[in-house]
């Protein structure tokens, strides 16, 4: 029973370790996707960087998009800090459960201990009853040898009268017979005392060994009522273990009626559980699980876990099967651990993890790109500005030259713009303005702007707009939506 009891308690505390190790694991994919967050952070920080390098104006807008990332940083820090705390506290956890596994090893040696002191015990029993039959043994000889000494004697006699009676004349010879037989008499009479002798060192000899081996049997009484002490202390704490055990656990027989339970059970299904099929209770169809592990039987010391929905008010529950024997007979130990917190937990995570990489992917795309639309209004102002160098340009030329370099100054204000959005998206705090807007003037706008740029290069460069005014409006953010799409589609063309 000492031996079951502590198996349970190391398989109760091996379950405690393997729930601790699979937190552990959800922590560390925590902390995994705080660091690609922090990545991703960095990386608009490194994008920042490069804006305010190339645009000293907007040297104000970029250094808060570097103060936002920088909190942001220090916000991941400190719940990776928060999670590092976690985990050691689950280290700690799981070395106490390594502490009561020891305990019960440590119990289980006791109680062979006990076991083999029995057995020694059996053996010096075992010991004093042959040594008694081997006295038996003794003293039946030498009975034996006394029958056989009065037979001698009797015939001795016998032989003595005949001859006096027969041969009066040989009297002497008969006297001398006699005494003779005196002799031998008087000699068998010495060797029986000298076998008493033997025989009273010999009792003497076993009363000694007796004494030894009382004293030795007082020993492993003794020995053994503080086994009987620790086997008490040990079942103690098996049963303050059990108690303490945050899990629903009972033992049910091969046909599934419950034998015990322990108190988390008790609460739930009440105290009138026991002799009642476990399905009865636990099942919320009231029928026995499809793959429940007695229909195909108990197997001691195999254990199995396995997932249960509907269980004790529509949850779900992670339920461990073991096979023990139990009074004697053969049994299956449940462990009921409600997972249903887990497991909406592990779906908010496996989610939180792909909006994550989603919004990495998003970030790559968006730093591909920021270079190139840094640069193209750029060339756009440099270009233009060194068309204002020329001379002989008209008042008409000189207005529109100046007038596409503000446009091109304030499309990139609105990538520094969009840039900071990025943060704001992420904090929700994006605000989205929805506007009319003339796509037949974003088309005219795009082919003014990159006019001169073609002209440089050789290039042919026309447009159309093949919309009617009323169908070339739409409703739209007209800066962080369709112009972004539409410049990128276009200078992907050119």
């Amino acid at each position: 029973m000492v031996i079951a009891n502590a198996e349970k308690a190391k398989r109760a505390a091996e379950l405690v370790i393997a729930n601790l190790e699979k937190e552990k694991r959800i922590d560390e994919l925590i902390i995994a996707d705080k660091e690609v967050t922090r990545q991703n952070e960095q990386k608009v920080k490194l994008a920042a960087e490069l804006v305010i390098a190339d645009v000293n104006k907007t040297k104000r807008e970029a250094e808060l998009v570097i103060a936002n990332i920088e909190k942001a940083k220090l916000a991941a820090e400190l719940v990776i800090a928060g999670k590092e705390l976690s985990y050691q506290v689950c280290e700690k956890e799981k070395r106490a459960a390594e502490l009561n596994i020891a305990e019960a090893e440590k119990s289980k040696r006791e109680a062979e201990l006990v076991i083999a002191n029995i057995k020694k015990a059996k053996r010096a029993a075992e010991l004093v009853i042959a040594n008694v039959e081997k006295a038996k043994r003794s003293a039946e000889l030498v009975i034996a040898n006394k029958e056989l000494i009065y037979q001698k004697s009797e015939k001795s006699k016998c032989a003595a009268e005949l001859i006096i009676a027969t041969v009066e004349k040989a009297k002497r010879a008969a006297e001398l017979v006699i005494a003779n037989i005196e002799k031998a008499k008087r000699a068998a009479e010495i060797i029986f005392t000298n076998k008493e002798l033997m025989l009273a060192k010999e009792k003497e000899k076993l009363v000694l060994e007796l004494i030894i081996v009382n004293k030795e049997l007082n020993i492993q009484i003794n020995e053994r009522k503080l086994a009987e002490e620790d086997l008490k202390n040990s079942l103690a704490f098996s049963d303050i273990l059990l108690k303490t055990i945050p899990f629903g656990m009972d033992i049910v027989d091969e046909t599934g009626t419950i034998l015990f339970q322990n108190d988390i059970l008790k609460r739930i299904t009440g105290e009138n559980s026991i002799g009642k099929k476990c399905w009865d209770l636990y099942r919320d169809d009231k029928k026995q699980c499809n793959n429940c592990p007695l229909i195909e039987g108990i197997n001691v010391g195999e254990t199995n876990v396995y997932e249960s929905q509907g269980v004790i008010g529509n949850s779900i529950y992670e339920i461990s099967h073991t096979g023990m024997i139990y009074q004697g007979k053969k049994a299956m130990l449940e462990i009921f651990q409600e997972i249903a917190e887990r497991k909406k937990k592990e779906t908010e995570l496996i989610s939180a993890k792909e909006k994550a990489e989603e919004s990495d992917r998003l970030k790559s795309a968006f730093l591909t790109n920021m270079s190139h639309e840094i640069r193209t209004p750029m060339n756009g102002i440099i270009g233009f500005t060194e068309l204002l160098k020329e001379p002989n340009l008209s008042s008409d030329e000189q207005n529109d030259f100046i007038n596409t370099i503000q446009i091109s100054g304030a499309r990139m204000l609105n990538t520094i713009n969009n840039i900071v959005d990025i943060s704001k998206i992420e904090s929700g705090l994006t605000v989205v303005d929805i506007n009319d807007s003339d796509i037949n003037e974003k088309i005219e706008f795009t082919y003014k702007f990159f006019k001169p740029e073609t002209e440089i290069k050789g290039l042919k460069f026309t447009f159309r707009n093949g919309l009617l005014s009323k169908d070339a409006i739409i409703k739209t953010d007209n800066e962080k939506q369709l112009n972004l799409r539409m410049m990128v589609q276009l200078n992907s063309d050119i």
